[in-house]
């Protein structure tokens, strides 16, 4: 019994104190602190703890440059943000001591990253949406759409208009801190336009018919939201027929490659009878067939072609640069599209 009484008071003797306490015979020879730097939001308390080496018990004293900190090593960060040194000494030997690091953020910050700012939006229309939440350990948030007429948004950010056209905000809240959140204006308009540049030709501007092709004018532009379009080659060019583009596989591949006409966003909308005739000049779904729902490519006709009236789904008309559409051949690139009034 006394032998284990000795090895217990051996190990008490090599174990490191901290906060205060009562002095011992032996002097300490040196001393740390554990971590050597935290980062705290406004307020937080965090508990450092100290280390003495010598077998010795001695009292501590503790300070900081900002903030406070107890007898027992506990600091609670100040509401400035900044950098700070939590300090604690040998009292009775103020050589001995030893420093933390800490930082204290400026508090819980949401902001809604990508893309900024929104572009235009059109009624059925989609947008991915991202947001980056700083001094905060659960950096997820909840969205919400204000007002929730203007449209819906999943938990994954993906906003979705809805057919009204009109102005709203999206917002982002932090989960951890939900008196944090990040707002965006977003605008949806009716019969918006998408103006192309063409490499090396010029721009052409297409006039969407929402109204009539809601379901396929919501895809299209938010295909053109997402930078889809931008590199895109035309691969097709039918003299006094038409000339299409829209497959993603010609921003990488040969227009020989036998996939090309193939390609698509990944998936395909349903086919929308919208009563639009095929003119000179109008904008088109292309797809696999008849009555067939497209994905991503679309034609633009040189000429009135009746036949594929009631067929294919047509939303749009070509408003400005119709000179250049007739220019418009097999290899020509979309440097890119943006949507506008």
């Amino acid at each position: 019994m006394i032998a284990r009484l000795l090895a217990l008071v051996f190990v008490l003797s090599l174990l490191i104190g901290c906060g205060g306490g009562g002095g011992s015979s032996a002097k300490p020879d040196s001393i740390r602190v554990e971590p050597l730097g935290v980062t705290l939001r406004p307020g937080r308390s965090f508990q450092f703890t100290a280390f003495v080496g010598g077998g010795a018990f001695p009292k501590l004293t503790w300070s900081a440059t900002g903030g406070t900190v107890a007898t027992d090593g506990t600091y609670t960060a100040p509401d400035t943000p900044g950098d700070y040194q939590v300090t604690v000494t040998v009292t009775d030997d103020p050589s001995l001591s030893a420093r933390a690091n800490v930082t204290v953020t400026g508090g819980v910050n949401v902001q809604i990253t990508n893309p900024t700012p929104l572009p235009l939006m059109s009624p059925r229309s989609t947008l991915d949406l991202n947001a980056a939440v700083t001094g905060a350990t659960n950096t997820e948030v909840t969205w919400r759409v204000s007002p929730s007429s203007a449209g819906s948004i999943n938990a994954d950010g993906l906003f979705t208009a809805s057919d009204t056209p009109g102005d709203a905000e999206i917002i982002a809240t932090s989960v951890e801190e939900p008196s944090k959140s990040a707002r965006v204006p977003v605008s949806v308009a009716a019969n918006v336009a998408v103006r192309m540049t063409i490499e090396g030709k010029g721009e052409i501007v297409l006039r969407m018919n929402t109204d009539r092709a809601p379901i396929t004018t919501g895809n299209f532009v938010s295909l053109v939201n997402k930078q889809f379009y931008n590199g895109i080659r035309f691969h097709r060019y039918e003299p006094g027929f038409v000339i299409q583009g829209g497959d993603p596989l010609t921003k990488t591949e040969p227009l020989d490659d036998p996939d090309i006409g193939t390609g698509g966003p990944g998936y395909t909308i349903p086919f929308e009878d919208t009563g639009l005739l095929n003119i000179q000049y109008a904008v088109a779904m292309a797809s696999t067939g008849r009555k067939v729902g497209g994905g991503s490519q679309f034609y633009i006709c040189l000429e009135d072609e009746p036949s594929l009236d009631g067929d294919y789904a047509v939303f749009g008309m070509t408003e400005t640069g119709k000179e250049i559409v007739l220019t418009l051949r097999r290899g020509d690139t979309i440097v890119s599209a943006v949507v506008e009034r």
